[in-house]
């Protein structure tokens, strides 16, 4: 059995046999598509410190959009990087650059992200109290914790880390000169 789409899918179907699925693309959406994988792996390999069966399933479906492309040497690069190598597969297709930078983007914003939440939620500990704080109605909890993440998001805009110190270390311990 056939099946058409207006989107120039096609995917095929017999009894016993998995279903497959063809697509007709112009080269650029080929880009795209490849590249919208390889950002998808990245994230997935991101969260994960030792690559599992999902990241090697992933890298795998990777390889295989990119050994298609014969344009700007895709194929010869599927071949031979390994597949835990993201930046390099991102960089060498067309249009990597922009998503490398789409990535490094997306890293500065969840590091200063997380980093004002877990401020703003260890703030909220010392100024309620364990106790009080789960005591604390659901909406007055996240009204407060989200007024102290924007003003450490203030301050960091403003000074960036330059105000910020770990307590227990002295000057002389960071910065040795």
């Amino acid at each position: 059995m056939v099946a058409n789409s207006p989107f120039g899918l096609q995917a095929n179907s017999q009894q016993g046999k998995a279903k497959t699925m063809q697509i007709e693309v112009t080269n650029g959406k080929y880009h795209f598509l490849a590249n919208m994988l390889a950002l998808a792996h990245w994230v997935l390999m991101s969260i994960h410190r030792e690559p599992g069966r999902a990241v090697y399933r992933s890298a795998k479906l990777l390889h295989k959009v990119f050994s298609c492309g014969n344009p700007e040497g895709e194929r010869e690069l599927a071949a031979y990087l390994d597949p835990t190598q993201l930046p390099l597969l991102t960089m060498g297709m067309k249009g990597g650059e922009r998503w490398q930078g789409w990535i490094e983007d997306y890293d500065e914003h969840c590091f200063w992200k997380e980093l004002t939440s877990r401020l703003a939620e260890e703030h909220l500990e010392r100024e309620y109290g364990m106790e009080a704080l789960r005591a604390l109605g659901l909406q007055e909890h996240f009204t407060r914790l989200i007024e102290l993440a924007d003003k450490y998001a203030e301050e960091f805009e403003k000074n960036e880390l330059r105000n910020l110190y770990v307590k227990g270390f002295s000057e002389d311990e960071i910065d040795p000169s």
